[in-house]
């Protein structure tokens, strides 16, 4: 069972690395297998689970205990759902993951996953490694968020691309229609504003749009990733 976990190629080196210590130290996790354009609720913390991402990506909402979203995060293989909890005494909670293609995650015990981290200084080193990362990505989000949809959304395009492309292919296409709503989700803006800068990326050549697909070509996959295409009209 652990050999199938591992023979992922699309995972980075440090995922791969945290992902095989984890089947090495925990106990097996249950795998829970995920349709793309369906929510899952996790329950993550004490008493309950942590997540590692295995195949696919997905978005990740936290959910208040009233039902309410407080922001989301564009998650990959080898991404821990519930990272922050682990360094903080909170109670368990509802994390809601969308599928943006299919997935597969496995669930850890919380308490086994953390007795494994006190005991492997590796496992802590890698977690951490990931947590900075992580907030770096978080921060970049929130300067884009607050800023106009297009950028937003390109910055979420981008992402995207990045994370269904793993930089191997010159342009990706995104499936819709569950995309678009997921983009929307992922770069804080409604639903008819995602869409309306949708419509201006495809106008100055930045996405390609048809009923079923969103092209992201990669001239500007390239330029993405120095951020230059996020800022220019």
């Amino acid at each position: 069972m652990q050999q199938a976990f591992l023979e992922e190629e699309r995972l980075p080196d440090a995922n791969r690395e945290l992902l095989q210590l984890a089947l090495a130290r925990c106990k097996s996790p249950r795998v829970l297998e995920c349709r793309h354009n369906r929510d899952y609720p996790l329950q993550i913390g004490p008493g309950e689970s942590i997540g590692i991402v295995e195949d696919g990506i997905g978005a990740v909402a936290l959910v208040t205990q009233h039902g309410q979203a407080r922001g989301t995060e564009l998650v990959k293989p080898g991404s821990v759902i519930g990272i922050a909890r682990i360094a903080q005494s909170f109670p368990s909670t509802t994390v809601l993951f969308s599928a943006i293609t299919d997935a597969r995650l496995l669930l850890f015990d919380y308490e086994d996953f953390c007795a494994a981290l006190d005991s492997d200084p590796a496992m802590m080193r890698l977690l951490f490694s990931q947590l900075q990362q992580r907030f770096l990505v978080a921060v970049e989000q929130c300067l884009i968020f607050s800023s106009e949809a297009d950028q937003a959304v390109a910055f979420t395009l981008h992402s995207l691309a990045e994370a269904l492309g793993n930089g191997r292919s010159s342009e990706v296409a995104v499936k819709l229609p569950v995309v678009r709503e997921q983009i929307a989700m992922l770069s804080g803006k409604s639903v008819p504003s995602a869409n309306r800068a949708l419509q201006r990326l495809r106008r100055q050549g930045k996405v390609r749009l048809d009923r079923a697909t969103i092209t992201v070509p990669g001239e500007f996959r390239i330029a993405s990733s120095e951020r230059r295409w996020l800022w220019q009209g």
